[in-house]
């Protein structure tokens, strides 16, 4: 079964939207989605090294493989849905072989900036979370 890669969501099948590693880390809602789920406010709780954090926004924005997203988190995306749904299918059936355009890591200047945007949100993350504590 698949899941999707922004919030872990199971999908049925031929569920989602396929985007590309670019679409997702270019979009700062995505990283404010992301950042916010359990295991990233963790991460933050546990080391105040902007390095580890910055790493680890560079692995997720370094992925090559298509983004499979569910209906719940598409809006966060300005992609064409139909195109990204469309794209989606054509995964299914070729048994995740199948990239839409502009498929791969991003560019190192987007990435950079991707890091950097998600490095500084982690800060804002665990300053939200302290307060509800």
């Amino acid at each position: 079964m698949s899941v999707c890669d922004v919030c872990n969501k199971e999908l049925a099948e031929k569920e989602g939207y396929l985007l590309t590693t670019e679409q997702a880390v270019s979009n700062p809602a995505y990283w404010k989605k992301a950042l916010a789920r359990p295991a990233s406010i963790m991460l933050a709780r546990v080391t105040s090294d902007e390095s580890a954090k910055a790493q680890l926004a560079s692995q997720m924005a370094s992925q090559t493989a298509p983004w499979l997203v569910c209906d719940d988190c598409i809006g966060i995306f300005d992609v064409n849905r139909n195109e990204t749904r469309q794209y989606a299918l054509r995964w299914y059936d070729s048994h995740g072989t199948f990239s839409p355009p502009g498929s791969g890591a991003p560019s190192l200047s987007k990435a950079g900036s991707a890091e950097l945007g998600a490095a500084a949100h982690y800060s804002a993350v665990l300053s939200l979370t302290s307060r509800r504590v």
